[in-house]
């Protein structure tokens, strides 16, 4: 953790502890925190050994020292509860009812077993009452009642009767259920996983009937939920529930919380929702396929326990669970689905959880259903954007760029293969995915630790983590070519295929051949990529036509590469100005592309988007959105995840919008958000359908709509990007473009200034060039000064041009076609600005 150097500036930041690490600094902390301070000291030393994990549990240990309300003792005191106080006798009349006997104590209040004595009939009731000295909590207790008078549910246990005891005290009586907790039942009749998870779903269900009716309960446990004699649950104690939206005060409740059950915004006394409910819930999943708490340690005390709540993940399920027995569930029956489920449900920040109970439980029923389930979708991107919240440092667009990396490397589907190649395709994939990934993590540990100098630049982290990790390696080392490849890859879609082209060229130069002549053949590739951002057409195509003759031996095992390769020739036709010849390639190599990536997310849906944008460069929008809509229905066919789906529908937009049938590009845009947002909730390409979408409705005259999309994008863009990178500088254009036509004019100037200037610093800009270009046209167009906004329409027309954007060079001819309207109803040709003034966003 940084620590400040004394004179404004910050000293050297200790990398990230691994996971074994945390192990050792948890294990620690728990043996530490319940000696005196001089014998912490004594054990500190004798710990010794890694550096970082001492220092770590002192940081712990110093936190753990406050005197707030989670150092003191919660409730009653152990000697309390074993004695046999009870502020009512047996026979004592409360309302109707006659006391039986205590059966139960809290913090706040007391429950008897009551018998009705008055009307006629018998009845049994569990009676609830303010303990004598808890009258400050009468508001409290008077919440709950009117809470339950308004639940009818069968899994909840029913409000009765109410009133007020003759000595003043309110009280309630509750149906009385004669059973045990949850997790008890459980365990005493060696409950299946399967009755588990189906008793589990009930709970949810009464939950979320309470959600319905705009109420959370907040101190959900397994205490709270009984299994009666038939095996029904009934969800208890609604004393900590709230009303959604009501502004109650929540410091009144945190004393009545059980830490291990709570969830972060609650002991932090933010504000809570349903999510804080789904935190609870999967707490409890976590006991019931465990049979321990989440958080629960032989030597924690409150405060450590609390501080592992705020600063960090629980362990997953299967961790916890014993291998070989010994525990309610195998963990070999937990990890996977289960795992993720309970670690989705339980994420720190309310908004990364299940969106509703609903969600959640309808994740538990795929489960049973042998379906995927939704938890496992974007888990290990989750896991890296919580590394970079933690770790903030400007690194711009190449953290975006790694987190998509990310995303593709490991979106290769593992169900069952059909051929003997198709297994070996898949281990070699996987051990490549492994690869990869521990690059990407490296490069974001290396990102971290130079956090200390804020003005570390992209080229500089990707310099030091080449620099770290690349030349480390032996060159007769496997994991060599795929690690730069992967390094390559970040520098090229970063828009610095200069950093990639050393990096390439001395791999190669290494003798990387001699060992591994297919890693080489790939690296190839990526350096084809480099010469045809250079111009450098003649060394790309040999380059290209050496990788493929190492397809060629062995067609059936390269099936991918070669697609690849197809991909990558197609756009060295196109850079050369040949899309037919790139359409004609593409087309011939279809349906060997669609068994190549079949299983593989990302591939084949990025196939079908880049073959419709060389159909619409030629006029072809027809054949585009019938290609399309062909890849849709592959894609659907294969079951595997909607997010690929999404990238086609974004695709068949702009084919719409060229068409200018933008009530249908609306729709599939639409669509896109909507998978996206359930699917990964805030994310960059999120920010990317929002932007487009906010474009779109700019161009539908509905600009106040469209500025609500882009601050939304904008919003998204600034935590997880930087105000340099090509997508931040697309929302800042097409904002420009909607604050101009709702008559912001002195807002679109200031934005457009930033944007110029911003705009130098962006790697692989062209596409940008032109953005900038046609928002200040439209800029322009609003201001009347007519002859600048046909010089900057012109010099969008060039841009798009060179960059191969249809898109562009659609909306460039409407713009264009409203400006001729424009000039001809005033009569008049403004005086063309100069070309300076057209260049000066370069």
């Amino acid at each position: 953790m940084a620590t400040s150097s004394g004179e404004g500036g910050v000293s050297a930041a200790p990398r990230q502890p691994s996971p074994a690490e945390w192990v050792a600094i948890w294990k620690l902390f728990d043996a530490l925190s319940v000696l005196s301070a001089p014998q912490r000291v004594q054990r500190l030393r004798a710990a010794g050994g890694n550096a970082l994990v001492v220092e770590e549990v002192k940081s712990l240990l110093r936190s753990s020292e406050g005197n707030g309300f989670l150092d003191r003792a919660i409730g009653l005191s152990d000697a309390e509860l074993m004695s046999g106080y009870a502020s009512l006798a047996p026979g004592t009349m409360v309302g109707q009812f006659r006391i039986l006997r205590l059966i139960g104590r809290g913090g706040m209040g007391e429950v008897y077993l009551a018998q009705r004595a008055q009307g006629g009939f018998d009845q049994r009731v569990a009676l609830k009452m303010l303990r004598p000295e808890a009258v400050t909590s009468a508001a409290l207790f008077g919440l709950e009642r009117g809470i339950l008078a308004d639940l009818e549910h069968p899994g909840i246990a029913r409000l009765i009767d109410g009133g007020t005891a003759d000595d003043g005290r309110p009280f309630m009586a509750l149906e009385y259920v004669e059973g045990e907790a949850i997790h008890d039942w459980c365990e005493s009749r060696r409950a299946t996983l399967s009755q588990r998870l189906k008793l589990f779903l009930d709970v949810c269900d009464a939950v979320s009937y309470a959600h319905g009716r705009l109420v959370v309960h907040l101190d959900l446990k397994p205490n709270n939920v009984l299994v009666d004699r038939h095996g029904r649950v009934r969800l208890l104690d609604f004393g900590v529930a709230r009303i959604v939206d009501e502004g109650n005060d929540l410091s009144l409740t945190r004393t009545l919380l059980t830490p291990d059950y709570a969830a972060p915004e609650q002991l932090e006394n933010k504000a809570v929702t349903v999510a804080t409910d789904v935190y609870s819930l999967g707490a409890v999943l976590f006991k019931l396929l465990t049979g321990s708490g989440p958080w629960q340690s032989e030597n924690a005390t409150l405060s450590s326990t609390v501080l592992r709540i705020l600063r960090g993940d629980p362990p997953s399920p299967s961790s916890v669970s014993a291998p070989n027995g010994g525990s309610p569930v195998p963990a070999r029956s937990i990890a996977g689905d289960l795992d993720a489920i309970v670690m989705k449900a339980m994420r720190h920040a309310p908004a990364d959880r299940y969106p509703s109970v609903a969600d959640l439980s309808a994740d538990i029923r795929r489960h049973l259903a042998f379906e995927p389930v939704r938890a496992r979708t974007g888990s290990r991107t989750y896991r890296v954007q919580r590394f970079l919240r933690r770790n903030r440092v400007a690194v711009g667009s190449t953290v975006a760029v790694a987190l998509a990396l990310i995303a593709a490397i490991t979106g290769i589907s593992f169900k069952a293969r059909e051929t003997a190649w198709e297994r070996d395709i898949a281990r070699g994939q996987a051990t490549r995915q492994r690869a990869a990934s521990q690059t990407m993590l490296i490069m974001l540990r290396d990102a971290y630790d130079q956090k200390k100098s804020r003005s570390t630049s992209v080229g500089d982290m990707m310099d030091i983590t080449t620099r770290n990790l690349v030349h480390s390696l032996p060159a007769q080392s496997s994991d060599v070519a795929v690690r730069i490849e992967t390094l390559a890859d970040i520098y090229i879609g970063s828009g610095n295929w200069q950093g990639a082209k050393p990096l390439l060229l001395g791999a190669l130069a290494r003798g990387i051949e001699r060992t591994d002549p297919i890693g080489a053949a790939r690296l190839k590739v990526k350096l084809a990529i480099v010469h045809i951002r250079e111009d450098n057409t003649a060394a790309a195509g040999q380059l290209l036509d050496q990788a493929e003759r190492t397809w060629k031996s062995d067609p059936d095992r390269f099936l991918k590469e070669s697609a690849d390769t197809v991909d990558i020739r197609a756009y060295w036709l196109r850079v050369s100005g040949k899309y037919d010849q790139a359409i004609a390639l593409l087309n011939e190599n279809q349906s060997d592309a669609e068994r190549a990536y079949k299983f593989y997310y990302y591939d084949l849906p990025w196939r079908y988007s880049y073959q419709s944008m060389y159909l619409a460069m030629v006029g072809r929008l027809d054949e585009a959105d019938a290609l399309l809509q062909h890849g849709e229905k592959i894609i659907e066919q294969s079951g595997d995840r909607p997010d690929g789906i999404a990238i086609v529908y974004m695709a068949r937009s702009e084919i719409a919008i060229q068409k200018a049938d933008f009530a249908k590009a609306e729709s599939l845009i639409r669509r896109s958000v909507a998978i996206q947002r359930r699917l990964y909730g805030r994310s960059l390409v999120l920010a990317d359908y929002l932007s487009r979408h906010g474009q779109l409705l700019t161009m539908m005259d509905r600009s106040n709509e469209a500025l609500r999309a882009l601050d939304e994008a904008s919003q998204i863009a600034k935590t997880f990007d930087s105000s340099n990178s090509r997508l931040s500088s697309k929302i800042d254009t097409a904002r420009i473009e909607a604050l101009a036509k709702s008559g912001r004019i002195g807002e679109a100037e200031r934005l457009l200034a930033t944007t110029t200037i911003n705009l130098s610093d962006i790697p692989g800009r062209q596409l940008n060039e032109g953005l900038l270009f046609r928002a200040r046209a439209v800029l322009r167009i609003a201001q009347g000064r007519l002859g600048e906004a046909t010089n900057d329409l012109d010099a969008a027309t060039t841009a798009f041009k060179r960059v191969a954007a249809p898109r562009g060079l659609a909306d460039i001819a409407r713009l264009r076609a409203n400006l001729n309207r424009l000039k001809a109803r005033d009569g008049s040709m403004p005086a063309p600005a100069t070309s300076a003034d057209a260049r000066s966003v370069r």
